[in-house]
């Protein structure tokens, strides 16, 4: 303070000792700035919570399969599942299904598979033919009707397995929060919060169009699939109209034909009939012939008999009376 208080009295006495050599402008006093006021830090908001991430499905397996297997053993019933929740947008759902090991059945669950566009998945089949099965396997068909048996086909784990898929983060990536300290210059920079909503905005925007845009395609893929199976539909029931009139109109000659030849068998019984009533007709009467033409003989017989009897008769009588008119004679004669 004493320092202080002497550095004031010395340059107040120079003051003076100025003043009486030349007149000093009176002073001009400028306003200094206000400092700058204390720096306010806002406490970041705390970062969403952390979305439930699922492992991304297979890669493609690459296993050399065989479109078609002849078995003699029949397929056992589907397992009844549960569909899960897909991965994301833009996956199509495999249904579970029977395949074969090469010695025996084995359940393949359902499983999402990455949409493929151009092509639509064909589900596995099983003809019965004869004694034994046909199973056809699964595929992916695309243009030109080219089937791809690989495509994202599940795990089976009677062949060597593909190493496992490294998990794939989607969505929305978490802003950085930092707070610097004090800077060269002395100033504080705090966090910029309009400038982190704004980002977090734009990342929310950046998903939402994502997501937009893959229900807009998997929209536009299930209308083409139900457009297909729609049309698969309608040729199949077509071909069944057409086979059914095909076996009406095969069923409707086949009667005309049985129709026609028992028309010709009862034509031919009644053609023998007639001509075995005529036979009969023919005999009866050629006997009715023979048997008039007996009883004309045999009447003819007994008139002739009768005649030779009248006529023995006759002969007696005129016998008796020539030998009574010879003995009355002899008699005379006497």
């Amino acid at each position: 303070m004493k320092r202080v208080a002497k550095l004031l009295f010395a340059l107040l006495m120079g003051g003076f000792a100025l003043s009486s050599c030349f007149v000093r402008p009176a002073p001009v006093y400028v306003q200094s700035a206000p400092p700058p006021p204390a720096p306010v830090y806002v406490q970041p908001a705390p970062p969403p919570p952390e979305p439930t991430y699922q492992a991304a499905p297979p890669p493609p397996v690459q296993y050399e399969v065989e479109p078609q297997v002849v078995i003699e053993v029949a397929p056992p019933p589907p397992t009844v599942e549960v569909r899960s929740r897909p991965p994301g947008p833009g996956y199509v759902w495999c249904e579970g299904y029977w395949d074969w090991t090469g010695s025996q059945w084995y359940w393949i669950r359902g499983y999402w598979a990455p949409n493929r566009p151009g092509y639509v998945y064909v589900h596995p089949r099983y003809v019965h033919e004869g004694n034994r099965w046909v199973y056809h396997r699964s595929y992916w068909n695309g243009p030109g009707n080219h089937r791809d048996y690989n495509y994202a086909q599940p795990e089976r784990p009677w062949r060597p397995a593909p190493p496992p898929p490294a998990v794939q983060r989607q969505g929305q990536p978490e802003p950085a929060h930092s707070v610097s300290g004090p800077s060269a210059g002395g100033a504080n920079r705090g966090v910029n919060p309009a400038a982190e909503r704004a980002e977090r905005e734009k990342a929310e925007k950046a998903e939402k169009a994502r997501a937009a845009e893959a229900e807009k395609v998997e929209k536009a893929e299930k209308a083409k699939n139900e457009k297909a199976e729609k049309a698969r539909a309608a040729e199949a029931e077509k071909a069944e109209k057409a086979e059914k009139a095909k076996n009406e109109k095969a069923e409707k000659a086949r009667a005309a034909e049985a129709e026609k030849a028992e028309k010709a068998k009862a034509a031919e019984r009644e053609k023998a009939e007639k001509a075995e009533k005529a036979k009969n007709e023919k005999a009866e009467k050629t006997a009715a012939a023979e048997r008039e033409k007996a009883e004309k003989a045999k009447a003819a017989e007994a008139e002739k008999a009768a005649k030779a009897e009248k006529a023995k008769a006759a002969e007696a009588e005129k016998n008796a009376k020539a030998k009574n008119e010879k003995a009355k004679k002899t008699g005379k004669d006497k």
